[in-house]
C-alpha cells in the first residue's frame, strides 16, 4: 500500500514537467504545426524602351533616315512561355523628296507587333552555365504585325502630313534575347512569313485601275539595344 502511495505521488509530480517539456518542443519547431508552401515561380513583365535595325528602318537617299523609337512589354505566362506586344513610332529626317516639308523630324511609320514566345532549351542552358532565366535565351515565336505610313503630295505645300494603313504581316521568328548589365536588353530575331502588301493592277480594256491585296512572302529582321526593367 506505501508503495502504490509513492508511484502516484510521484507520477503526480512529473506530470507538470512532461506536458512542459512537450509545449518547449513544439514552441522550439512552430514549422511542425503550420507550414506554408514556398512559390517555386512567380511571372514577371518586362517593360523596354529601345532603338535598332527593324523592317523599314535604315538610311536610303530619298527616304532619308527612318529611326524606330519601339515601345514594348512582354508577358510571362510560364516559365518557357511568354506574350509581347510593340509600338514603334518611326522617325525620318533627311532625304532628297521632302524639299516641300517644313520640318526636319517628322513621324514617317507606325509599327506595331503583337506575339508569342517559346524559350527552349532552358534546363540545358542553365546546366552549361549559359544565360537562362526569365525572358532570357533563345526562342521561337509567332508574331502578327501591322504598319502605317505618312505622306504629303508634292503639290500640297500647305497640307499636313497624312497617315495611311500599308500591310500587316504574319510571321515565324527565331532568335535570342540577353541581358546587358542591370538595364540593359538585346534582341534579335530573323523570320519569315506571308503579308497583304497592296498591288496596283491596270486594266487596258476597260482603262481602270484597280489595288489589290494578294498574300505575298515576307521577311523579318530585327535587331534591338533597349532600356529594360
Amino acid at each position: 500500500m506505501k508503495t502504490i502511495l509513492v508511484s502516484a505521488v510521484a507520477a503526480v509530480l512529473l506530470l507538470p514537467s512532461i506536458s512542459f517539456g512537450q509545449t518547449e518542443k513544439e514552441i522550439d519547431n512552430p514549422a511542425a504545426a503550420t507550414s506554408t508552401p514556398s512559390t517555386t515561380w512567380l511571372p514577371n513583365t518586362l517593360f523596354k524602351l529601345g532603338t535598332g535595325l527593324t523592317r523599314d528602318s535604315g538610311y536610303g537617299s530619298y527616304s532619308g533616315l527612318l529611326l524606330p523609337i519601339t515601345l514594348g512589354v512582354e508577358r510571362q505566362l510560364t516559365p518557357k512561355f511568354s506574350v509581347y506586344g510593340n509600338i514603334s513610332p518611326m522617325l525620318q529626317t533627311g532625304g532628297r523628296y521632302r524639299t516641300n516639308d517644313r520640318s526636319f523630324v517628322q513621324l514617317a511609320r507606325i509599327n506595331t507587333d503583337l506575339g508569342a514566345r517559346y524559350y527552349y532549351n532552358q534546363i540545358k542552358r542553365e546546366q552549361r552555365g549559359r544565360a537562362h532565366g526569365p525572358f532570357i535565351g533563345n526562342y521561337l515565336a509567332l508574331q502578327l504585325s501591322n504598319d502605317w505610313y505618312s505622306y504629303k503630295p508634292y503639290y500640297a505645300t500647305d497640307m499636313r502630313r497624312q497617315y495611311g494603313y500599308d500591310y500587316s504581316g504574319v510571321t515565324v521568328l527565331w532568335g535570342m534575347q540577353r541581358r546587358i548589365g542591370k538595364w540593359g536588353l538585346f534582341d534579335g530575331n530573323v523570320g519569315l512569313g506571308v503579308g497583304n502588301h497592296s498591288k496596283y493592277t491596270y486594266n487596258y480594256a476597260t482603262n481602270t485601275g484597280e489595288i489589290k491585296r494578294p498574300l505575298s512572302p515576307i521577311a523579318e529582321l530585327n535587331i534591338r539595344l533597349s532600356l529594360a526593367h
